[in-house]
């Protein structure tokens, strides 16, 4: 009885553990799909937990349709695989996003959704008055492929006509 409320003890410190560990900073540090064709979330670790980043994102507004407007984080955080940012206004709009960050299916970094970011996406828009008009929505971000390994390219070898 004792020695089962040991393993039990061990097994929940050991999945608190996992839950918390933190991805290494460099494995997904890569650009994400944001919420329609051509846009994308970026994303990079500093020490101290802080989140850096940008959107580039289609702007709503009858004017900048068009225009893929980079928004960059005011603030960012990571605390294990919780992921927090809201990014600067541009032309009335911001992003604030609330989720976390989770190896994905695909089997591996070559591949789309290598690791994937779920959570809830407010969008926060103001008018020309001041009045702000906030969305929310669940998202999945998932990770793009990244390119292959460069190979380094030989120098062909000097030779002398001479």
């Amino acid at each position: 009885m004792k020695l089962r409320s040991i393993l039990l003890g061990l097994l929940l410190v050991g999945g608190a553990l996992l839950a918390s560990a933190q991805f290494d900073e460099d494995s997904f540090a890569s650009p994400y799909s944001f919420l329609g064709a051509g846009e994308e979330l970026e994303l990079s670790v500093v020490q101290g937990n802080i989140l850096l980043g940008y959107v580039n994102t289609h702007g709503l507004g009858e004017t900048d349709r068009h225009l893929l407007l980079a928004m960059f984080f005011q603030k960012g955080t990571i605390e294990g695989d919780q992921i927090y940012f809201i990014t600067k206004p541009v032309h009335g709009l911001r992003y604030e996003f609330k989720g976390k960050i989770a190896r994905g299916a695909a089997k591996s970094p070559a591949e789309e959704g290598y690791f994937e970011i779920t959570g809830t996406l407010t969008s926060h828009l103001s008018d020309e008055e001041g009045k702000v008009t906030s969305r929310n929505r669940q998202v999945t971000f998932k990770s793009m492929p990244s390119d292959a390994p460069e190979q380094t390219a030989r120098q062909p070898e000097k030779i002398s006509l001479l």
